[in-house]
């Protein structure tokens, strides 16, 4: 804003200005860390919940046992399994959705991700089809097959690909 030049002006961000999604956007040593770090520190104290994905640093560790937030924090690491892990089937139906919906998205989710030409789409539609039917899931009543000693329907794994 200020083109790294001090300022006099101070800027404000009001708490109902957070319900949303929010960008920050800069250069290089612009401060956008430290803007956030302190939008979500002021939000912390406020008691708004907020949830920060950032693929690329560590610097939002540093929000970990901070006065102002306490040990409220909770970061998830992909790929580390000693640090927190985060895990994700997206192969997953979660519980009260649709089979076939959820191989809609899952089939959105791959088309989105990769240069898929005709006619792969369909191929893998054709596929996860198989893949789930296999499994025991019926895609006329949409009902779970019996359910294993965890309490969820099976799953494909990424073995059966």
């Amino acid at each position: 804003m200020n083109q790294r030049r001090p300022s006099a002006l101070n800027y404000r961000v009001e708490l109902d200005q957070l319900t949303r999604h929010t960008f920050i956007a800069g250069l290089t040593g612009a401060g956008k860390t430290n803007t956030l770090m302190h939008l979500l520190t002021q939000a912390a104290s406020a008691g708004v919940p907020f949830l920060v994905i950032e693929p690329a640093k560590t610097e939002y560790r540093e929000l970990l046992g901070h006065k102002a937030i306490g040990n409220d924090v909770r970061v998830f690491t992909v790929g580390r399994e000693h640090v927190a892990p985060l895990r994700l089937n997206p192969l997953e139906v979660a519980p009260g959705v649709d089979v076939s919906t959820h191989l809609d998205l899952l089939k959105a989710v791959f088309t989105a991700s990769f240069a898929l030409w005709v006619p792969l789409p369909q191929v893998l539609e054709q596929c996860l089809v198989e893949i789930y039917t296999e499994r025991g899931w019926d895609f006329g009543s949409s009902n779970h097959p019996p359910l294993d000693g965890s309490g969820q329907p099976p799953t494909p794994d990424c073995a059966t690909w």
